[in-house]
């Protein structure tokens, strides 16, 4: 098992409290990373931000919505500066189904 799928069981069995922290502590270092200049790690970081709000699904928490919000938007956009634009497209589009279904509930 690698580092990540250990981090993911992890967060699996949390509650949505340890969801948070996790995505919010996976976001601040992808954009510290950012920042310095360090892409590559950065979008580990954001990766794992957004596969954790995936795990955690916040059915109907509205700062876990934003946090995954922001999970998105961040990886999406470190993929668009790094010239990935098919996948960087593909988040965006996914971005705007998450907050048109958001604003039906």
């Amino acid at each position: 098992m690698d580092n990540m799928d250990f981090e993911n069981q992890m967060v699996a069995e949390g509650s949505v409290d340890s969801y948070m922290y996790r995505t919010r502590m996976y976001i601040i270092m992808g954009e510290a990373h950012r920042r310095r200049g360090i892409p590559s790690v950065a979008l580990e970081y954001f990766e794992k931000s957004r596969n954790v709000t995936d795990l955690a699904d916040y059915p109907s928490n509205p700062i876990g919505q934003k946090l995954k919000d922001v999970a998105y938007s961040n990886l999406a956009a470190l993929l668009k500066d790094n010239g990935d634009f098919d996948k960087s497209n593909m988040l965006y589009k996914t971005i705007k189904e998450m907050r048109e279904n958001a604003t039906k509930k």
